[in-house]
């Protein structure tokens, strides 16, 4: 007999894309909520744990099992994370304040593993590109009344060309590229896999403000940073092969590093 909770019959496209949509809307509300409540380095520790509500759902939902490199992999990215965020040289460990805040984080943990569990459901039964297309639309529908809201405050004189650019690159590469990509990729791998690169998100903006704003990268950002990028290459260990095997190919990649 099947384990595990079932979803209802799957009703028409849109209708099941409504869900996404609201936990987009959902995520962004709580985590901008959440910030004027709590402290930014006890939110971004929290964020991390995204990845661990992935796969308590996923195992829930969609009988996923988790093998064994996927969950050390998790372990070892939130780990690098911990050490990315302690890293920064602005950061402090400022842990009081409201318990509301922490509250509204963690709903939006809650809100984006929901969203990863319901688009991985609609990934494989539609094409990235269709899911994406309609996932936006919805997305534009839900925030056009606060569009609509603040486009008469708006000080288009202040919009400079630059400005322009970052939002031309914003829309068609973080927002539809990294959508139809990521929908392609909860197509083929887990969910829980897919999650864990949702961490490798500080870590390129790290090395792109180093490179871009020639902002300074500490030496534990660098060391956090290079636990979640291992961490990714962790999860793609095969389960039935010894971890010892692994260990002495990764040896013998680092020793043939000129």
């Amino acid at each position: 007999a099947p384990t595990g909770l079932s979803y209802p019959s799957c009703p028409p496209l849109g209708g099941f894309l409504m869900p996404p949509a609201m936990r987009e809307v959902d995520y962004f509300t709580c985590e901008t909520t959440g910030l004027q409540y709590t402290s930014a380095s006890k939110a971004s520790l929290i964020v991390a744990t995204i990845p661990l509500a992935v796969l308590c759902l996923s195992a829930l939902f969609l009988r996923e099992r988790p093998t064994w490199p996927v969950l050390a992999g998790l372990a070892l990215s939130i780990v690098g994370m911990l050490i990315l965020i302690a890293g920064d040289p602005q950061f402090g460990w400022v842990f009081g304040g409201p318990m509301f805040g922490d509250f509204l984080m963690f709903g939006a943990v809650m809100s984006m593993a929901v969203y990863i569990i319901v688009m991985k459901n609609l990934a494989q039964a539609r094409s990235a590109l269709d899911v994406t297309e309609l996932q936006i639309f919805y997305g534009a529908l839900f925030f056009a009344p606060a569009f609509f809201w603040e486009l008469p405050h708006v000080q288009w004189a202040a919009v400079s060309g630059r400005s322009l650019v970052a939002l031309v690159c914003l829309t068609l590469f973080a927002t539809i590229g990294a959508f139809v990509c990521y929908n392609y990729a909860l197509s083929k791998i887990s969910s829980t896999k897919t999650a864990i690169f949702l961490n490798c998100v500080p870590v390129v903006t790290a090395i792109g403000a180093w490179a871009i704003l020639q902002e300074r990268l500490t030496l534990l950002q660098m060391t956090g940073g290079l636990l979640v990028l291992f961490s990714v290459y962790l999860t793609n260990f095969r389960a039935d092969q010894p971890l010892k095997l692994h260990l002495k190919r990764i040896f013998l990649a680092f020793r043939g590093l000129p």
